[in-house]
């Protein structure tokens, strides 16, 4: 099929020479050091002369995203087809990788990842830094997706097919089927409760953005999806991902408010956004009503026992101070971090400095946050790079929003990541398999360069 669209809108048509740069600064941040026209040749010659592989390639990547909705086994299965088509194709598409390691994300990605695998060496509990830095190879999606990058609308396919199975497992779990759910007091269906409520940042943002950026039917398919998502959402019961996901809610309202024109067409979209929320609302009371009222109640709970009186034994004062820990981690070690693997003897080594009787299970392997986790166990470095990755991501997430796009998919994916960024204050995304295959998808989604899209 022919290219239907040209690439960001602020690079040049494939074919055309590439913008001239000034310095690394915007060759970096611009993939400005891809030479476009070179690397979308490669993707066209790849999609004529292999179209059988392509297909074959699009349908395993079909299968691998919408795994992501799974359980952490159903995605190492649901994967494993398309690492296989990859090793495969290495040599066939070795022509279309070039472009791959030269965007920004993957660089900082790459360069993040080798840094968390050094500071093993000084790790006071090396096994266990090894299971964190195993999860980190979930980087790897994103390089197997590549060839097909320029069909974001079937990767985007795949992650809704997937979380429509997965809310189809809500739906059972709250019927009441004996033994189904992972946890028995949260509807997570097959995941583990935080990290459900934080990969559905994934799909919620990709609706927004249809609702927000998209256009006759994509709108309606957007809010109808948004709709189902936030319910799903609530009924995880999972806190942080609820703030993160009013936090992205409101963004949309204000987008909307400044971006959408006429203004009548702006109120019937800012209508139809509240009628959503308002069926939502009734649809989650009505179903699981008890059960969110109840971790309301018990968080305000856990927050009083943690400030008025010290008592950190509960799922909220435990976080409270594994976010403490983190940052006296970073005092103690500021340039190198503790070491992967480290946090939990860190956590029990201050609660014993501090003189507090801190049951086992409250002691965590992570912090509970992405950036003060990473800033703890590879220090100043490692949060450096991170940053870099995340601002890379973020930029090649605002040219997605700059790519013409009817369905506004595009534009949700951007959402998404800032979903992502929202949910991260709350849950240490990268040493999570699901949310670690997440942002794999969303460097293919999110480039900072894309070839034409298909």
């Amino acid at each position: 099929m022919p290219r239907d669209v040209s690439p960001h809108t602020d690079q040049p048509r494939p074919g055309a020479p590439p913008r001239p740069h000034r310095g690394l600064h915007a060759a970096f941040w611009d993939a400005g050091w891809i030479d476009h026209a070179r690397a979308q040749a490669a993707f066209d010659d790849l999609n004529s002369h292999d179209r059988l592989g392509q297909r074959i390639h699009l349908a395993l990547g079909f299968l691998a995203v919408g795994s992501i909705a799974g359980s952490t086994s159903a995605l190492e299965i649901g994967a494993a087809p398309l690492a296989v088509c990859c090793a495969i194709r290495l040599w066939i598409a070795r022509r279309v990788w070039g472009s791959f390691f030269r965007q920004p994300a993957v660089v900082a990605a790459i360069a993040a990842a080798l840094w968390t695998i050094a500071s093993v060496l000084w790790s006071s509990d090396r096994a266990q830094g090894l299971d964190e830095v195993a999860t980190v190879r979930w980087i790897w999606i994103a390089f197997a997706l590549w060839p097909i990058a320029d069909r974001p609308r079937v990767i985007i396919a795949a992650v809704m097919s997937g979380f429509l199975a997965f809310h189809v497992g809500q739906v059972i779990q709250l019927a009441g089927i004996s033994g189904f759910g992972r946890a028995p007091d949260r509807v997570t269906a097959w995941i583990a409760p935080a990290v459900a409520g934080s990969v559905l940042m994934l799909p919620l943002g990709l609706y927004l953005g249809a609702a927000w950026h998209g256009t006759g039917r994509w709108r309606w398919l957007g809010l109808a999806g948004s709709a189902v998502t936030l319910a799903g959402l609530a009924a995880t019961g999972t806190r942080g991902a609820w703030l993160a996901g009013a936090a992205l809610c409101v963004l949309v309202l204000v987008l909307a408010l400044v971006s959408i024109r006429p203004r009548v067409r702006m109120f019937r979209a800012l209508l139809a956004m509240g009628i959503v929320g308002v069926v939502v609302a009734g649809v989650v009371w009505s179903a699981a009503g008890d059960a969110v009222g109840a971790r309301v109640a018990q968080a305000r709970s856990d927050l009083t026992r943690a400030i008025e009186d010290g008592d950190y034994d509960s799922d909220t004062g435990a976080r409270l101070l594994m976010y403490r820990w983190a940052f006296d981690g970073v005092r103690a070690h500021p340039v190198v971090g503790l070491g992967a693997g480290s946090f939990r003897g860190w956590s029990a080594q201050c609660a014993g400095e501090e003189g507090l009787d801190v049951p086992p299970h409250r002691l965590h392997d992570h912090a509970h946050s992405t950036f003060p986790h990473i800033a703890a166990v590879t220090g100043l470095i490692g949060l450096a790079l991170a940053g870099v990755f995340t601002l890379a991501l973020l930029r090649g997430a605002w040219l997605s929003v700059r790519t013409p796009d009817a369905t506004g998919m595009l534009g949700g994916a951007a959402l998404a990541v800032v979903g992502l960024l929202f949910v991260s204050v709350f849950d240490t995304l990268h040493v999570n398999s699901q949310t670690a295959a997440a942002l794999g998808v969303l460097i293919v989604l999110c480039p900072g360069w894309r070839p034409g899209l298909r």
